[in-house]
């Protein structure tokens, strides 16, 4: 009977013993980063400037708090590369990524997604500063006058007020080019008279022209 005792007593040794080695060893696989975020001094001083950032870890699988000092920890990441961004209602922040390695090495660095093979290292522990104030709507531009001169309508009009006023001078001071000009002109045309055209439409007969009597000296 002693003996049944003994060996149920062992039994529950070791598999508490065991259960003890589990739980450290899936504790220690658990690793937690630490950072600041940096804000303006118009943003904190808001009463409600810690609702308005937000940390998130791999698109939203993992979020993180701010304290009142600034500071932020986020528990419980395993061992991977970890994406960590903070979202700000007036501020756009760059996005950090987060090697750690299955010793518990981490190693911080930007997030680049045109080209990952570009590794720009960060110093931990994190210090999140904002790039950027966020701008929602596009600011009202003021009237200029270039783009009055710059408009299609006033071009059409300038443009060639400019030939009219240019060209002339060019071809008074260019003797052969005021030559060519004059020889590229069209020579002028025979215009018909409206009376002898409206008089043939009508059926009656073109009015004659007078003739001027010349008259000479009789010797």
């Amino acid at each position: 009977m002693k003996v049944w005792i003994i060996l149920c007593l062992v039994a529950v040794y070791c598999n508490c013993n065991q259960e003890g080695e589990t739980s450290v060893t899936e504790a220690d696989r658990y690793y937690k980063v630490e950072g600041t975020i940096i804000l303006p001094a118009d943003a904190l001083s808001r009463s409600t400037w810690q609702s308005d950032v937000r940390i998130q870890v791999n698109y939203g699988e993992t979020l993180g708090f701010v304290k009142k000092d600034g500071t932020f920890t986020i528990h419980n990441l395993l061992p991977g590369s970890h994406l960590i961004q903070v979202f700000h209602v007036d501020y756009d922040f760059e996005a950090v990524r987060v090697d750690i390695t299955s010793k518990g090495k981490m190693r911080y660095r930007r997030n680049n997604s045109l080209k990952p093979s570009d590794v720009q290292l960060v110093p931990a522990p994190l210090r999140m500063m904002p790039r950027a104030p966020i701008v929602y709507f596009k600011p009202k531009e003021g009237w200029r006058i270039t783009d009055a001169l710059m408009n299609p309508m006033v071009l059409m009009l300038l443009v060639p007020m400019a030939l009219m006023y240019i060209m002339p001078k060019m071809v008074s001071n260019d003797p052969e080019l005021k030559k060519e000009m004059e020889s590229m002109q069209m020579p002028k045309m025979d215009v018909p008279d409206v009376s002898e055209m409206l008089s043939s439409w009508l059926g009656g007969a073109p009015p004659k022209k007078e003739k001027k009597a010349i008259q000479g000296r009789k010797k």
